[in-house]
This record gives structure tokens, sequence and C-alpha cells, in this order.
């Protein structure tokens, strides 16, 4: 969640494949 981001809590960005073959940034709290 880029809100997360902003607030600037520690966040983790995972990048998971997608159906369509694209990567899709995750946000997890770090």
């Amino acid at each position: 969640d880029l809100d997360t981001v902003r607030i600037g809590q520690p966040v983790r960005i995972r990048f998971s494949p997608s159906e369509d073959g694209a990567p899709v940034p995750t946000f997890a709290p770090a």
C-alpha cells in the first residue's frame, strides 16, 4: 500500500509474478 510508504513505516517490496507475466509489486510490513 503506497500510503504506508508515504507515512514512513518500514516496508518491504516484493515483486510477485502475475498471470500476464508482468511482475506486480507487493508491499508488506518489514
